[in-house]
């Protein structure tokens, strides 16, 4: 044998060295894109939307004090562990839309790491990698890493107890079970649909006891009993809201609602979202692949590959089944609360993909990359356009509204939100003006909103108005557009703001001929009532016009309002409906005085001197000009001095 001969087996054992650690490092490499990927997806135009609603709520508690936070988090059904963490966190980061969303998002690119571990431990690398691929680009965790929530927090924490039960269930030790433990405790206090999750794992072990037919170490049981334990304080202090609370998207539902709605969820991120037929047939085809191949007998499949399969099938069946349940007793589904089995659901797409590509032999990259497609396709196609969709308004853009409402506003001015006062966008974006909360009531419950905003306007001398027409009655708006004096308004995005002048005390009506002839009626200007024929560039021109009809009328008309200089030119102007648009003149009687208030802002541009008024009417589809009797098509109201501002 020569020396050569000799050293063969050394240097191929060398080679197969190498191989492994270049394998090991590319691996990792293609780890770190991955978490890359799912970072940049995530903090990818993080605060460009305004906080709304659940954000701004959680921003708003994250502020206060520890014992007011956890009162405060007591009237509603989820846990306190996530409230706590933003409050020190904001402490070192500050209180801004970024900052708050910034801890999600961490959380959320290290549930993606918690989802390769689960994935590399229960199928081998390729499976984690691709789970956590899946995981980056999926949409409904990307909306969750992109709000101060504590969805990806319960997200982490449901996968790192999965990951660690299949850990400790492999070997024996004390400190298996505490760290099995301690991420099931801190998972149930993120969120309570985790107790699904841990359900799920009572479901496994019971099944992997009795195949085996042993128990695990009786650390699991006690585990088990002190979660219960720590977790009884928080159920003592809120099992009232637990018991009582109500959510209208919180439903009851049967296992076919439970399925449709969470398969386009679950890819597109909304249970409406777009998810074409060959996209959801291509999906539950590689479910079924990835749940229920590694449970065939198969010669090579590995004991814990199987193992695998039968967690990935308990994590996410267990939970479904238990909803269904509860639904059938009392509304529990809904769609965001089941983000906790969603790691489950791409752990089992990514073992499809693994199952079928394999069987693919030479191809198995391209049929790989075929099926990945199927998931990642229509995430794909959605992503751009919401990035790009503003659903309310950015931060900046609330803010600059704010501020042009403190730089525009008299003193002494209120300003109106017309949400209930349990609404937290405007308690998290403060604005300087003192600020009343007033929604549009409920029927039968007019008199006591009327009451407020009189209130209000015998108070402060101007009003403004940020709009949010919920239940599309704009009983506020219509309310003050009726009693009050509509100035302007302003867009800031899709958010507005209308300033208003509280009325001011009456003067003697001017008293009109004018008689505008429609050709089912005759529309009289009954009289004129201007509140001040001297005004500031600057400011508002206020008064009043007073309608009657004879008849029905049976076209729709819009009122023109002019300030004109002495060269007839108009300087500003308004053109509306009746009643700043809530008394179209198809909703006239004969008879009836119809009050119209009007506000002309004069620029602050407009040169010192003397302006005229000038009103009339035309058609909403024809504009041409009604004419009076006369043969005019205008009336002409006064004269207004405009002295400097």
């Amino acid at each position: 044998m020569t020396l050569q001969t000799q050293r063969l087996p050394e240097l191929q054992q060398r080679q197969v060295s190498w191989s492994a650690r270049v394998s090991r490092w590319l691996g990792r490499l293609a780890l770190v894109a991955v978490l890359l990927l799912g970072f940049w997806l995530r903090v990818y135009h993080l605060a460009l939307q305004a906080a709304m609603g659940d954000d701004a709520f959680t921003l708003v508690i994250g502020q206060q004090s520890l014992p007011a936070l956890l009162r405060q988090s007591q009237n509603e059904p989820h846990p306190p562990l996530f409230y706590v963490l933003l409050h020190y966190w904001q402490m070192a980061a500050g209180p801004s839309e970024f900052s708050g969303r910034f801890l999600g998002l961490w959380f959320g690119v290290a549930g993606l790491a918690a989802l390769y571990l689960v994935g590399r431990r229960l199928g081998g690398s390729w499976l984690g990698l691709l789970a956590a691929l899946l995981g980056a680009a999926n949409p409904f965790l990307i909306a969750f890493g992109q709000q101060v929530r504590m969805y990806t927090l319960a997200v982490l924490l449901c996968t790192c107890s999965v990951a660690l039960l299949g850990r400790a269930l492999e070997g024996s030790g004390r400190w298996r079970w505490l760290a099995w433990f301690g991420s099931s405790l801190l998972a149930v206090y993120s969120h309570f649909f985790s107790f699904f999750v841990l359900g799920a794992e009572i479901v496994f072990v019971a099944w992997w006891a009795i195949r085996r037919r042993r128990w695990p170490a009786r650390g699991w049981l006690a585990s088990l009993g002190v979660i219960a334990l720590c977790y009884a304080p928080w159920i003592i202090v809120a099992h009232r809201t637990l018991l009582t609370y109500t959510n209208g998207l919180v439903r009851r539902a049967s296992l076919p609602e439970i399925a449709r709605t969470l398969l386009p969820t679950f890819v597109t991120g909304d249970a409406n979202g777009p998810l074409p037929l060959w996209a959801a047939a291509g999906v539950v085809a590689l479910l079924a692949a990835g749940l229920l191949l590694p449970l065939w007998p198969a010669k090579g499949l590995s004991a814990r590959r199987v193992e695998g399969a039968r967690l990935v099938l308990c994590w996410l069946v267990a939970p479904v089944l238990a909803v269904w349940a509860i639904s059938l007793l009392r509304p529990m589904f809904f769609e965001r609360y089941m983000v906790v089995i969603l790691p489950a659901f791409l752990l089992a797409l990514a073992a499809g993909v693994l199952a079928i590509a394999r069987r693919a032999g030479a191809v198995s990259w391209l049929a790989g990359a075929v099926l990945l497609a199927l998931p990642l396709a229509p995430a794909a196609g959605l992503l751009p356009p919401y990035y790009a969709t503003v659903l309310y308004a950015t931060g900046p853009q609330i803010r600059q509204m704010l501020a042009f409402v403190s730089s525009s506003a008299r003193p002494h001015a209120a300003f109106v939100v017309n949400l209930a006062p349990s609404d937290p966008m405007y308690r998290y974006y403060r604005p300087a003006q003192e600020e009343f909360f007033v929604p549009n009531p409920a029927p039968g419950a007019q008199a006591a909103t009327d009451a407020t905003l009189r209130s209000i306007l015998a108070k402060h001398p101007e009003v403004w108005l940020t709009p949010w027409d919920f239940d599309h009655t704009a009983y506020v708006e219509k309310w003050l557009d009726q009693h009050a004096f509509r100035v302007d308004q302003h867009w800031f995005a899709n958010a507005e703001v209308i300033r208003y002048e509280s009325p001011l005390p009456p003067t003697a009506a001017s008293p009109s001929t004018a008689l505008f002839q429609a050709p089912q009626a005759r529309i009289a200007l009954r009289g004129v009532e201007l509140y001040d024929h001297a005004v500031r560039a600057g400011s508002p021109v206020l008064f009043s016009l007073f309608w009657q009809t004879d008849a029905p009328i049976a076209q729709r008309y819009k009122v023109f309002a002019h300030l004109l200089d002495s060269h007839s030119h108009v300087i500003t102007q308004r053109d509306d409906e009746p009643v700043a648009n809530a008394r179209p003149t198809t909703t006239w009687r004969a008879g009836e005085i119809i009050t119209d208030n009007y506000a002309l802002l004069v620029p602050r541009s407009a040169a010192p001197g003397q302006y005229q008024i000038e009103v009339g009417l035309y058609g909403l589809t024809n504009p041409q000009r009604l004419h009076l009797t006369t043969g005019a098509d205008r009336v002409l109201l006064g004269t207004i001095t405009v002295t400097s501002p």
